[in-house]
């Protein structure tokens, strides 16, 4: 059986209840390193260890295959990024490679650890990066995973030369977006020669554009990227509402080492974590707000939580048998992963914040839904 490797989150393989799931995770290096495969050798170590020890009856060297495959892929190790999580059973092997460093573990159960997973994708919405100087403007459409370049129809004005020079301020032209996880980046060279007057006209045209051919449909952040000069002028002159007010400087190909795109996924980041936690304070005193697990559970099984929201570094051992629901101890399981679970085989709404963000005792709080 080979790997699947995804960037959808949840995959199919959270709904099936094979017994039982392995999930690794560990932090990886862009470039070769000879460290990750290690690390990861000492992780398949651990879970053949834990298999034999929780499920003594199961086929080892047959469902532990795909994990070995992978050790000796050096095709997989050249192309890893800043993260890895693999969720194998004994029907899949699913593989995710996470642009961001994610913590170590060996986890093995009866369902699969999903926490790490849940926190990243989250926060998987798509937005625009309009990178301008006073040479040139490129688009782009990114989210998580990656970011694309937006590519024109190619009589459409992309360059200040074009746009003042050529009277074509008017012209809008039909857009298509280029693969999703491809990333382009813009060449432009700052302008200096370039009239104040031809600018803010350069500017108002490039805002004019944007806002007609992708916010018809489209109420997505837009973040600029631009020569700190232009950053006011820009943000003063636009009509764009969704125009991020946070700015970055340079042109996208001076970042190419991603630093950008990091900082954009910062904000994203931050700005889930400010909505969420403004739900919860509508919800601060009304009776349906309940951190109860057990009312919790019943709730899910019932389709009637709104939303559940849990600490992001906070555990409590236990478990969920899965055919009746009912709450057991086990030191070796955490009870909210379970919960997490649960939660998503039920196509819950979740969300994992900060445990500063949250003022709770436990680790788990649920919106119930009114129903009156």
């Amino acid at each position: 059986m080979n790997h699947i490797l995804t960037y959808s989150f949840p995959d199919l393989i959270i709904y099936q209840h094979n017994v039982p799931c392995v999930t690794i995770s560990m932090p990886t290096a862009r470039q070769i390193n000879k460290k990750d495969q290690i690390l990861y050798k000492n992780l398949v170590n651990d879970a053949k260890n834990r298999l034999t020890d929780k499920y003594p009856e199961l086929n080892l060297d047959k469902f532990i295959q795909p994990l070995e495959m992978i050790k000796e892929d050096q095709d997989f190790w050249n192309t890893t990024l800043d993260g890895l999580v693999i969720l194998l059973n004994d029907q899949k092997c699913v593989v995710y490679k996470l642009n961001t460093s994610i913590k170590e573990l060996c986890y093995v159960a009866d369902v699969f650890y999903l926490r790490s997973l849940q926190e990243y994708f989250q926060v998987d919405k798509d937005y625009y990066v309009l990178s301008i100087d006073a040479t040139d403007f490129s688009l782009y459409k990114g989210n998580r995973i990656g970011v694309s370049e937006v590519k024109f129809e190619e009589d459409q004005p992309n360059t200040y030369d074009k746009i003042i020079n050529k009277g074509s301020e008017e012209k809008h032209q039909s857009v298509r977006t280029a693969g999703r996880n491809t990333s382009v980046y813009s060449t432009g060279i700052d302008r200096s020669n370039a009239s104040t007057k031809g600018l803010e006209k350069y500017f108002r045209y490039v805002d004019k554009f944007i806002i007609d051919n992708f916010y018809k449909d489209h109420k997505i952040p837009l973040f600029l990227v631009a020569p700190d000069i232009y950053h006011s002028e820009i943000k003063q002159l636009s009509n764009n509402q969704y125009l991020s007010p946070s700015c970055f400087s340079g042109t996208f190909n001076t970042h190419a080492d991603n630093k950008v795109k990091q900082n954009i996924d910062a904000v994203m980041t931050e700005n889930f974590i400010k909505e969420n936690k403004a739900m919860i304070e509508e919800y601060a005193f009304s009776p349906l707000l309940t951190d109860n697990i057990g009312t919790i559970i019943e709730n899910i099984t019932n389709k009637q939580i709104q939303m559940l929201i849990f600490k992001s570094d906070f555990s409590l051992n236990g478990k969920i048998d899965f055919n009746d629901n009912n709450i057991s101890q086990a030191s070796d399981n955490d009870l909210l992963n379970d919960l997490l679970v649960l939660a998503l085989r039920n196509h819950v709404l979740v969300a994992i914040l900060p445990n500063d963000s949250l003022k709770l005792s436990g680790g788990v709080l649920a919106i119930l839904r009114n129903f009156n």
